[in-house]
């Protein structure tokens, strides 16, 4: 029976499609948002598109650490968020707000829209509007509300980085893990709950940091996981009354976990030639959606204009894709990788992602493993 790590460790999985998916689904719960409207039936399903984008990360960010040294593993996943980041930023800032101010006839403020680029460039989130823009919008507290999961995401690719410079971390992760993804949904609902811990961003962390953890739990047991259909629709029908039941919350981490990798692993569909459209839709669906309010289309059912901005928004991903993020990706060799001893690491502990397809002797698929993972 294949295991998530073997189909996960190949190019035989549907990863790309499930991000995309995602990706979609938080397009659509922002549609209502924009339009102005302070309830809808899909408020509940960007918030599980993120927590399933966190699960994802959580994998395959610890397959990347699990490989390579910590300078490679940073300059990666500084290659993989920052020049996309860069693009919207700028785009947004130097095209998108002057036509705003045209539509709505404000003042375009060009200092404002620098110091919007500038601001923001290293994931924190510390300007959201630009002077003269989105003032008469439905929707005008930012020109990207999507943009405020990247400085959790951030951290905890670093988090990871400086976890794995340990050498006993690195031959114990079946031992370390757990109690790190314990710890998260024990001690952080007493934070929340008897400490009184009010802090938006320490709560978001909180809630962010078990699923990202449910991840790497799952890939440290990977290779127990036999891919089951059943098992990855047990574990979703699991979630929606783990999540209305109070502490229940705290453990829908793990089946959503099991529900979202089983998934990417067990699904037949493919993008064409490996590209993955997610982060750039992902980026820069919200400006998209707020140019549409701006072109007065809000009158319009938030059904069709979510339609109208994931037909806009696709092609915009693939461009991100084809002429920002990978070319970007390239430049991982700028940053040689030195091979582990892998033997040694075996004999410590879990392996590095591709090593349980070259103790088949399937070397060929290792490789492709190495290559498809680098995205992360």
């Amino acid at each position: 029976m294949q295991t998530l790590g073997d189909r996960l460790s190949s190019r035989e999985n549907g990863l790309d499609v499930l991000r995309f998916l995602l990706a979609g689904v938080v397009i659509v719960s922002h549609t209502w948002l924009i339009s102005g409207f302070t309830s809808h039936p899909t408020r509940g399903l960007g918030e599980w598109a993120v927590f399933a984008f966190f699960v994802l990360s959580g994998y395959l960010v610890t397959a990347s650490a699990a490989r390579m040294p910590l300078g490679p593993y940073l300059w990666r996943r500084a290659l993989r968020i920052f020049p996309g980041l860069w693009t919207v930023l700028l785009v947004t800032a130097f095209v998108f707000a002057p036509l705003a101010s045209i539509l709505s006839m404000q003042h375009y403020d060009f200092d404002d829209a620098v110091s919007y680029v500038t601001k923001n460039a290293l994931l924190e989130v510390n300007q959201s509007t630009i002077d003269g823009t989105l003032e008469l919008e439905p929707y005008r507290a930012t020109w990207n509300g999507s943009l405020w999961t990247l400085m959790y995401e951030g951290a905890a690719y670093l988090a990871v980085g400086v976890l794995f410079l340990s050498n006993w971390v690195r031959g114990h992760l079946h031992l370390v893990i757990p109690v790190l993804f314990v710890a998260a949904s024990v001690a952080l609902p007493l934070v929340e709950g008897p400490l009184g811990i009010t802090n938006e961003v320490a709560l978001a962390a909180q809630r962010l940091a078990r699923y990202f953890l449910a991840g790497m739990l799952l890939y440290v047991f990977r290779e127990r996981i036999s891919l089951q259909p059943w098992l990855a629709i047990a574990c979703a029908v699991a979630v929606v009354p783990l999540s209305t039941m109070g502490w229940g919350t705290y453990l829908t981490p793990l089946p959503l976990a099991l529900a979202v990798l089983l998934a990417g692993a067990i699904l037949p569909l493919r993008l064409p030639h490996r590209v993955d459209l997610s982060y750039g839709m992902y980026i820069w669906a919200f400006p998209i959606q707020q140019l549409i309010m701006l072109f007065g289309l809000g009158w319009l059912n938030p059904w069709v204009t979510a339609v109208i901005a994931f037909t806009i928004v696709v092609p915009l991903a693939w461009l991100s894709w084809t002429f920002v993020e990978s070319p970007a990706l390239r430049l991982r060799r700028l940053v040689a990788t030195r091979p582990r001893d892998s033997e040694a690491a075996r004999s410590r502990g879990p392996a590095p992602l591709a090593s349980p397809v070259a103790a088949t002797g399937r070397r060929t698929a290792a490789l492709a493993a190495q290559s498809g993972q680098s995205r992360r």
